[in-house]
C-alpha cells in the first residue's frame, strides 16, 4: 500500500507541474481539471495512509518504532491536509473567477507547497520503508 500511495503522490506532483503553464495560458478549464485531480490524488493518498496504519497492527504506545512511525506519518498527514485545503481553496477561487487576469500567485504557491509535501513523503518513504 505504501508503494501505491507513493505512486499516487508522485503522479500528483507531475500533474501539479501543469498548473503554471495552464495559468500562464489562461486555460481555466484545464486548471479546474488539474486542481480537481490534485485534490482527488491527495485525498486518496491520505485515505491510503489511514488504512495502512490501521492494518499495520501498530499502536501509538508501541515500542519506539510504532510511536515514531505514527508521529512522522501523522505530521506529514497534517501537511497533506493543508495542501489539499490550499488546492481546494484555489479550485473554489478559480470557479469564482479570481484567476481571470494575470495574477495567479496563489496557484503557484499551492503547487510549490504540494511539491514540498511530495518531497517530504519521498524522504519519509525511504526512511520508514526502505531503510
Amino acid at each position: 500500500l505504501a508503494a501505491a500511495n507513493t505512486v499516487a503522490l508522485l503522479t500528483s506532483a507531475g500533474v501539479a507541474t501543469l498548473i503554471s503553464r495552464a495559468a500562464a495560458d489562461h486555460r481555466l478549464d484545464a486548471l479546474s481539471v488539474i486542481l480537481s485531480v490534485l485534490v482527488l490524488l491527495g485525498s486518496l493518498f491520505l485515505v491510503g495512509q489511514v488504512v495502512e496504519f490501521l492494518h499495520s497492527g501498530m499502536q501509538v504506545d508501541d515500542a519506539a518504532y510504532g510511536g515514531a512511525f505514527l508521529a512522522l506519518i501523522g505530521f506529514h498527514a497534517v501537511h497533506v491536509v493543508a495542501g489539499i485545503t490550499l488546492l481546494a481553496m484555489n479550485l473554489a477561487r478559480l470557479r469564482l473567477g479570481d484567476f481571470d487576469g494575470p495574477r495567479h500567485d496563489a496557484l503557484t504557491v499551492g503547487a510549490w507547497f504540494w511539491y514540498f509535501v511530495v518531497v517530504v513523503w519521498l524522504v519519509l518513504f525511504c526512511i520508514l520503508y526502505l531503510v
